[in-house]
């Protein structure tokens, strides 16, 4: 292995700069640095500056993403946001780092850039667009693939199944009735004392006495509770 490095100057401002690379031989390394001297002629500032003037100079562009993860859509401003900040802002967008989006997004080790982002769910987004084609006449891009799509069927069905199982499992519940004495406030299910000498509890950190009966009754509501949970998480 061979590391080349290649002495580049800016056309722009005159400062000089460095490129380099890993290539397989010291050949190879040579032909590179020779590319690269005569291929690299912006420094990173003016590359900067250059790359900010040329997204600038495209269209506005109002840019959809989804974000299977947080099951929600993300929307960002592309092109030249720079002299419609401020109806941006009042849309509602903030200027922050581009969440990961994509089925595949969180793989990426890049930095993120920075735009003007809202998060939205699915129902919320025509409005979204019909308010910025109101207020900024901007370009529309869906960048939702079909991976997409298919990640977020197969989450959004699974939590639908939860909240479905969730409200049955609630329901269930509610059909078993709770012993009247049964203790209302916090109680840390711990029931003192004996036969003998008879049983006690503390609610609220005060102590109350229990029969034999009442004990028997509250035992037999949670082991319901207990059953009907344990079938629900199966």
């Amino acid at each position: 292995m061979a590391r080349a490095v290649a002495k580049c100057k800016c056309k722009v401002c005159g400062a000089e700069f460095t490129k380099s690379a890993i290539k397989r031989n010291r050949a190879e390394a040579h032909s590179w640095e020779a590319w690269a001297e005569s291929t690299f002629d912006l420094c990173p500032s003016c590359w900067g500056k250059e790359q900010r003037e040329l997204e600038q100079s495209k269209p506005l562009t109002l840019v959809i993403d989804a974000d299977p993860y947080n099951l929600d859509f993300v929307l960002h401003f592309e092109g030249g946001t720079k002299a419609r900040k401020d109806e941006i802002k009042a849309l509602g967008y903030q200027w922050q780092e581009l969440p990961a989006t994509g089925t595949l997004g969180l793989l990426s080790v890049k930095r993120p850039p920075l735009a003007w982002v809202k998060r939205l769910r699915l129902s919320e987004i025509d409005a979204a667009i019909a308010a910025a084609g109101a207020a900024l006449a901007c370009e529309v891009a869906n960048r939702v693939s079909g991976l997409d799509l298919a990640t977020w069927s197969f989450v959004d069905q699974k939590m639908e199944d939860e909240k479905r199982r969730a409200a049955e499992l609630q329901a269930a519940l509610a059909q078993i009735a709770k012993p009247e004495e049964y203790p209302a406030g916090r109680w840390n299910g711990k029931i003192y004392g004996s036969e003998k000498y008879g049983y006690r509890v503390y609610v609220d950190g005060e102590e109350a006495a229990v029969t034999a009966q009442q004990i028997e009754a509250w035992r037999a509501y949670e082991a319901k509770i207990k059953a009907v949970k344990d079938g629900y998480r199966g």
